[in-house]
């Protein structure tokens, strides 16, 4: 009837797939803003790469979403004026670190 199909059906798995396929989607624009706003900020991934000591080839890995570590995604950022915080929840208590 109608054609139209659940989550399940269309992803082939439950839960823990829904999960992962939406944590990549956020990666995946969380990424294409930090690529934004570079562009905006006039700078080209050679620019920016050269600012911060990072290869062109790395900012473009970045801003795909492959996977980066803390130090590498704080120096990105603070190379367009901005500052990463990492938050941590156990049960009601929430700590944010800089």
């Amino acid at each position: 009837m109608g054609g139209s199909r659940n989550w399940a059906e269309t992803t082939g798995d439950g839960p823990e797939q829904r999960r992962r396929v939406c944590e990549q989607l956020l990666v995946t624009v969380g990424c294409a803003q930090l690529a934004q706003i570079r562009k905006d900020s006039g700078l080209t991934q050679a620019t920016l790469g050269a600012a911060i000591g990072l290869s062109r080839g790395r900012i473009s890995q970045i801003e795909r979403g492959e996977p980066v570590s803390l130090d590498v995604l704080r120096k990105y950022v603070a190379g367009l004026g901005g500052e990463v915080e990492v938050g941590a929840r156990f049960g009601g208590l929430w700590l944010r670190m800089r």
